[in-house]
């Protein structure tokens, strides 16, 4: 059983990312400048999974509201990576979505 790490938008990303507004709860908007330092944080989270399990690939969940640009600027950097084989896409309380699989699950 290969490893599928979630990666949420709302929680996981660093906190000087995005344009936050506070009101009736604190919420954030994801430019597609704030893109490297998504994938920054992505990308340390692959690599600690990978560590952890010993696998040396991860099935990459990605969970949260992102702009179509957004969305589509970390799917060309993740299909670069070879350890990422599939990407799965989800907004919240949504169907997932699958973005890329290059590899099935036995």
């Amino acid at each position: 059983m290969k490893s599928v790490l979630e990666y949420n938008l709302k929680f996981d990303i660093p906190d000087d990312v995005g344009l936050q507004f506070s009101g009736r709860g604190k919420t954030r908007e994801i430019l597609t400048r704030d893109v490297p330092k998504i994938l920054d944080s992505i990308f340390l989270k692959v690599e600690s999974e990978k560590k952890k399990t010993g696998q040396q690939t991860v099935y990459l969940r990605l969970k949260g509201f992102a702009s179509k640009h957004v969305l589509m600027a970390l799917t060309a950097e993740i299909a670069r990576r070879a350890d990422i084989p599939n990407f799965y896409y989800t907004e919240p309380y949504g169907l997932v979505s699958a973005i890329f699989e290059g590899e099935k699950d036995e």
